[in-house]
């Protein structure tokens, strides 16, 4: 739908990976049952054509990516009804948050742009070529993947571009946390570490597509979307502390208050495992609609507002809003 569109040439990419030493895995357990599936919202509560990332920005306003319509789109977060459009060009795809700023990668426009929260007036707007995807805010900058030039990118708050970092394997999504960017790599099915100085770190495969990214405390939790898995990564070492089977695509994952809550593409489905990192294990799932799974053509997103999770369906044009479990 949106990243098929890649050029053979991107799609040809040589995957040169930086291995780390591997070491031993914990052996797999069966996880306790999860519990039935509570009752799903009857389809998304929010209409919005083709959304993706989801950001809530300082001032407590929710904003999503229309990859179809070129745009923004500022939501009421009572509501879910749209306060405000703002045109960004070709397919938006990520959003963070950063104070009085909302930053959005523009994945065919090849930019990235800075969007004034209270205005809507773009206020950076800088050249950012070859599939900039992933986008997140820390350690005094922003970080922009470019997964075509398998590089990730820092700029300051100005758009000046500082440095670039290489990271191999068809990079995908950053989170910043425990002191450094980490960069999930969907081809390679790696993570990189990049510190402030620069310097990065690849782990050996972790897994099939790997791809969302949340860092709680020493802990890198990572979805593997194409192997239906989610893996707990210590920090330090780039090990693999557990893993569990999460059906259905798990793409996006975050934490709500001490849960951990990861939504898988097929339904969408919102799933929440146990936290404990050497023994992860399923909780209960709740299917959301019945929307296929995305294959990689697209992805979906999820944020916390007030007591209820947000989560972007693209394919259904619409955004659930879900009590939190």
């Amino acid at each position: 739908m949106f990243r098929r569109t890649l050029t053979a040439a991107a799609a040809l990419l040589a995957v040169t990976v930086l291995a780390v030493a591997a070491c031993a895995e914990p052996a797999h357990t069966p996880p306790p049952a999860a519990s039935p599936s509570p009752s799903a919202p009857a389809g998304p509560g929010v209409a919005v054509d083709s959304p993706i990332g989801l950001a809530v920005t300082a001032d407590g306003g929710v904003w999503a990516a229309s990859a179809d319509r070129d745009a923004v789109v500022q939501l009421d977060p009572a509501t879910g009804a749209v306060v405000r459009t703002v045109a960004v060009g070709r397919t938006p795809l990520r959003l963070a948050a950063d104070g009085d700023l909302l930053w959005v990668s523009v994945f065919r426009h090849g930019r990235l742009l800075g969007v004034d929260t209270a205005t809507g007036a773009v206020k950076v707007d800088v050249p950012a070529p070859d599939g900039p995807e992933g986008v997140a805010v820390g350690l005094g900058s922003v970080w922009l993947v470019r997964q075509d030039a398998n590089t990730l990118s820092r700029f300051d708050r100005t758009g000046h571009r500082l440095a670039d970092v290489p990271v191999p394997g068809g990079p995908r999504l950053a989170a910043v946390g425990a002191g450094a960017v980490w960069v999930s790599s969907y081809q390679a099915g790696t993570l990189t570490r990049v510190e402030a100085s620069g310097r990065a770190r690849t782990s050996p495969k972790l897994c099939d597509g790997a791809q969302g990214l949340l860092v709680r405390g020493d802990v890198v939790w990572v979805t593997c979307t194409g192997g239906d898995e989610v893996l707990a990564v210590d920090a330090a070492s780039l090990r693999v502390l557990g893993r569990v089977a999460v059906t259905g695509e798990p793409d996006a994952i975050l934490a709500a208050g001490d849960r951990l809550l990861v939504v898988a593409t097929k339904g969408p489905t919102l799933v929440e495992l146990s936290t404990d990192p050497a023994a992860p294990h399923e909780l209960r799932r709740t299917v959301l609609g019945g929307a296929r799974p995305l294959r990689d053509a697209a992805n979906g997103d999820a944020a916390v507002v007030g007591g209820q999770l947000w989560v972007s369906s693209v394919s259904q044009d619409g955004i659930y809003r879900v009590p939190l479990p």
